[in-house]
């Protein structure tokens, strides 16, 4: 995993105190400097619903991350103001509007979604809690240097001069019209892909029609090899489930040849079913069971009765 550095900033206030609003002004002012709009969090929620229970987790992992006190006195202003800490970015997939923090010791040990600036919006809307992230060079190189696909999100460095995506093109999914989507951009560019020009099209569009066909992509090659294999696992279980059924209705047509039209094979349990379409008698089920066991019927059994009771094999 490589990651960055950068600050979480995490802030709580209560503005009824005119000294604490003060401070939450220049706190939104600071998150407001980075450029980023700010995403609000609805806390005004059923508090036992479990995402209230997922939201809570992860505004006190927040919390955790920064340390600030979980008991809160807000008239004391214990709890209240801006909290910091660094935190470490991890690089390997990335968004133009937020960020997988790597793992936090104590805190997540797979680590936590932070976008750039985030503020809950609660009942109380004088209670203030939101935090953002210090934007950093190095974060926006990282966004500006790393190429993605529009339509499979593949990720490429700008530094390999690949202007379209080369994991996506035989994709089933992806129609003709959509080629444009497989443009390389920057992650931070959150302007519309462009259309192909002519150029680009008498050059993407026949690529794009031998793929369809050939499958040449490794994406391509992989999903290729596991429709094989699925269509010979599906060719291998329906040669089964048809020679257990054979066997079982031969054997049945031999040894209890009236109850074939009272007999299920159900393959996904891999069980044989008497009396399904008619629950059978209390002396027909146990002379059935007794000719079932003496005679040896290959398989798993079970034995409905007309009183919704049921009579099973030991296997």
């Amino acid at each position: 995993m490589t990651t960055i550095k950068t600050t979480l900033h995490h802030y709580y206030f209560d503005t009824t105190q005119p000294d604490q609003a003060k401070q939450y002004h220049a706190a939104v002012e600071r998150a407001r400097a980075t450029g980023f709009p700010c995403w609000t969090n609805n806390r005004d929620f059923d508090t036992f619903t479990k995402e209230a229970k997922q939201a809570r987790d992860y505004d006190k992992m927040i919390s955790a991350a920064v340390a600030r006190p979980e008991r809160t006195d807000l008239h004391g202003g214990m709890g209240c103001g801006v909290f910091s800490a660094p935190i470490d970015l991890e690089t390997d997939h990335l968004f133009s509007d937020q960020w997988n923090s790597a793992p936090i010791a104590g805190v997540s040990e797979s680590g936590l979604r932070l976008f750039n600036w985030v503020e809950n919006r609660y009942a109380n809307k004088a209670i203030k809690w939101g935090y953002w992230l210090k934007q950093t060079e190095e974060m926006r190189a990282v966004l500006r240097d790393t190429l993605k696909c529009g339509y499979c999100g593949r990720q490429e460095q700008a530094a390999s001069g690949m202007r379209f995506c080369v994991s996506c093109i035989d994709s089933e999914y992806l129609k003709e019209d959509q080629l444009y989507l497989t443009r390389l951009m920057p992650v931070s560019n959150k302007a519309k892909r462009p259309a192909l020009s002519a150029e680009e099209s008498a050059e993407r569009v026949p690529l794009f029609r031998h793929a369809q066909i050939h499958g040449s992509t490794q994406r391509g090659i992989a999903r290729i090899a596991k429709q094989r294999a699925d269509v010979e696992q599906d060719y291998n279980d329906s040669i089964k489930e048809a020679e257990n059924r054979r066997t079982a209705a031969t054997w049945i047509l031999d040894h209890v040849p009236g109850m074939y039209g009272n007999w299920i094979y159900y393959s996904h349990t891999n069980r044989h079913s008497f009396g399904w379409r008619n629950g059978l008698a209390a002396d027909v089920a146990a002379e059935l069971a007794e000719r079932l066991k003496a005679d040896g019927f290959p398989f798993a059994w079970d034995i409905e009765h007309a009183d919704k009771s049921k009579t099973s094999s030991d296997k």
